[in-house]
């Protein structure tokens, strides 16, 4: 009876390791403890001789694999499915091989074939299941073939274990078929809700980086005006040359400052009442606002389309994106910006690229996240907002090096983005 209290050594990669080792640490144990108690009860009360040899081997292997258990942490190794496969075959075989030697298919713990399967399918990924079942179903069906025939009085047993041989065919299939569907269900759900809290946090970096936006536009808004008045000071003493084109330049760049602290401020607001804009007028309303802010800046546009521009919506957020990315495209270079905006039926996209050094995949790897820059002297804030607005609205943004030189930014957007 003993024998057949095996336990699968399964640990999935899709759950806290930590947790599912506890787990098997404190079932082996319980495990081990039933199969003490059940031989002490069958030799003692029901004076059944059990072979010592199988006992030993059984309690020997639990004990081996406590100790593999309580070692596994402590190995940097990721859990692989081949891992868990050899786990799997490992188990059934000495099941396979203890129920041979204690009865055969008429041993009534043959059963623990569905609790191998019904663990697999639960816990471990779907290939591993099918594993589990055809390995079961190859053990047990070994069993019968190799199940000694008796006399004729014992036919109708014989049909009885066929019976039960049929019915565990039948339970494994379905384990295999529902319950596997549904732990992939399961996982797929615990994805999506993994990549929901990953964008509730994203909303809360947002909402904290657009709350220090507008504290800080107010407390700009006084130094600001402060410079305007002094300027004008300046430029009615100052004779016109060099140095009144200079406070001109000065004086632009101020009024620049205040206007976005202004658009800042009613960003929220205009949000809710903008209008439809077609991809290419609002390509062009994006580099010339892009002049005023980088009066040096050089680049060549090219827009691709077998119809009539799709129209964007959003155009306030998806404008600071693009700006973003413009700007990190200028500081890598001082060759011009090659911007192509390209549109069908169903897409847009818009993609901008530099001449710069390029950037190492590490870095491309982690762009998105909060506070990771392209630039040394970079902040990480422009990027990350980027990634954000244009994922909000159902885009996706990719970044590349190029064959040559230089990086490439694509950002596609679905038609009619909402």
């Amino acid at each position: 009876l003993i024998i057949q209290m095996q336990l699968v050594s399964f640990s999935p990669s899709e759950y806290p390791e930590a947790s599912i080792l506890n787990r098997l640490v404190f079932i082996r144990v319980l495990i081990l403890a039933s199969a003490l108690a059940i031989y002490l009860i069958s030799s003692g009360l029901l004076q059944l001789q059990l072979p010592i040899q199988l006992l030993l081997a059984i309690a020997a292997y639990g004990v081996f694999s406590l100790i593999l258990i309580w070692l596994r942490p402590k190995l940097s190794l990721r859990i692989c499915d081949l891992e868990l496969a050899v786990y799997i075959a490992v188990d059934v075989f000495i099941l396979t091989l203890f129920l041979f030697f204690s009865g055969g298919a008429a041993n009534p713990f043959v059963s623990y074939y569905v609790v191998l399967i019904a663990l697999s399918t639960a816990f471990l990924s779907q290939k591993i299941a099918w594993l589990t079942v055809f390995l079961s179903i190859g053990g047990y069906s070994f069993l019968m073939w190799v199940q000694p025939s008796g006399s004729h009085h014992q036919q109708d047993f014989n049909w009885h274990l066929w019976g039960m041989w049929a019915n565990f065919l039948v339970v494994a299939l379905i384990l295999g078929v529902v319950v596997a569907r549904m732990s992939d269900s399961l996982r797929q759900q615990q994805r999506l809700l993994n990549e929901e809290r990953e964008n509730a946090l994203r909303d809360e970096q947002i909402l904290a980086t657009g709350i220090l936006a507008a504290s800080t536009a107010h407390e700009l808004g006084t130094p600001l005006a402060s410079l305007s008045i002094l300027i004008e000071q300046l430029e009615n003493t100052i004779q016109e040359g060099v140095e009144g084109e200079t406070l001109q330049l000065m004086e632009k760049q101020i009024d620049l400052c205040r206007s976005k602290l202004k658009f800042l401020t009613l960003l929220g607001s205009m949000e809710q009442t903008e209008a439809q804009v077609p991809i290419d007028g609002f390509m062009k309303t994006v580099l010339e606002q892009w002049v005023l802010i980088r009066p040096k800046a050089r680049w060549n546009v090219h827009y691709r389309g077998t119809q009539a521009a799709p129209v964007v919506k959003h155009p306030i957020a998806l404008q600071q994106a693009i700006l973003n990315i413009l700007n990190n495209a200028a500081d890598a270079s001082d060759s011009p910006v090659e911007v192509a905006v390209s549109w069908t039926q169903s897409m847009s996209q818009i993609e901008i690229n530099d001449n710069g050094p390029g950037l190492p995949q590490a870095k491309i790897n982690e762009l998105g996240k909060p506070f990771i820059s392209t630039k040394p002297s970079g902040l990480g804030i422009g990027l990350f907002l980027a990634y954000a607005a244009i994922e909000r609205m159902g885009g996706q943004l990719k970044v590349h090096n190029l064959p040559t030189r230089g990086t490439s930014v694509t950002v596609a957007l679905p038609d009619r983005v909402k």
